[in-house]
C-alpha cells in the first residue's frame, strides 16, 4: 500500500487538538504507577469516541486497557504502546503524559486514513 503523506498529514493535524488536550489534562493530573485511573479512562474514552473497541482492565490491571481497530479479517497488526504514570514527588517529569496522548493520536489518526477497508 503506497501511503500519500500530505493525506496522512491531513488525519494527523485533525486529531492533533484532541491529543494535546489529553497530554495537558494527564500532566496536570499526575497519577503513579498502577494509580493512573483518570488518566487511564480518559485515554480509553478518547479512543471509543473515535470508534476503537476498548477492553478495560487488560491482563487484569485496573489502569491497563488494548484498544482495537478492526479491518478485514487475517491481515497485519500494528500494536502501538502508552503510558502515563507519573513519578512520585515530581509528575511527569519523564513525559509519560505525552507518550500517551502521542500513541492514542497516532492510533487515530491512521484509523482515520485506513478506514475499516484494509486486511487487518
Amino acid at each position: 500500500m503506497s501511503i500519500p503523506a500530505d493525506r496522512l498529514a491531513e488525519r494527523v493535524t485533525a486529531v492533533l487538538p484532541e491529543a494535546l488536550e489529553l497530554s495537558h489534562r494527564v500532566h496536570a493530573n499526575p497519577e503513579i504507577a498502577f494509580e493512573e485511573r483518570q488518566a487511564s479512562a480518559w485515554t480509553a474514552a478518547l479512543l471509543e469516541r473515535h470508534g476503537f473497541d476498548v477492553e478495560r482492565h487488560a491482563g487484569g490491571l485496573e489502569t491497563a486497557f488494548v484498544a482495537r481497530w478492526q479491518g478485514r479479517a487475517g491481515g497485519h497488526v500494528v500494536a502501538l504502546a502508552g503510558e502515563y504514570d507519573a513519578l512520585p514527588d515530581v509528575g511527569h517529569g519523564c513525559g509519560h503524559n505525552l507518550m500517551c496522548s502521542s500513541s492514542a493520536g497516532a492510533a487515530i489518526a491512521a484509523a482515520r486514513f485506513l478506514g475499516r477497508d484494509f486486511d487487518g
